[in-house]
């Protein structure tokens, strides 16, 4: 059976490079991505030859459905030997201009969905 890997923050640029090098190596893929306008992207890897891989939407910043990607990914693919952790949220303003809800929701995502 191949390695696994979950890569969290599987959009069209660094998520899709970082698992297309994982998918040239044989490594099964478990890709979470809270946007599904990121999917078609990623479907390129469906042409990598003996790689299963699954997709799933996440929003890294809900604990449960974190915990609920990586153990579904795990069951799917098995025992997960890589986690990628990719996910940010930037907030284009001003520091003037930043409200605490920008704050918390920018530390969400990028900080605590990945000490979960």
């Amino acid at each position: 059976m191949n390695k696994s890997c979950v890569i969290l923050g599987a959009g069209p640029s660094i998520g899709l490079s970082v698992a297309k090098q994982f998918a040239s190596k044989g490594y099964n893929l478990g890709l979470g991505s809270r946007n599904k306008s990121n999917y078609p992207e990623i479907l390129q890897l469906s042409t990598i030859e003996n790689v299963d891989f699954r997709q799933y939407k996440v929003d890294a910043s809900i604990e449960k459905q974190v915990i609920d990607f990586v153990a579904a990914a795990e069951d799917e693919l098995g025992k997960i030997s890589i986690g990628i952790y990719n996910p940010s949220k930037f907030v284009k303003k001003s520091v003037l201009d930043l409200s605490s809800q920008d704050i918390e929701e920018a530390w969400r995502v990028s900080c605590l969905g990945g000490f979960i």
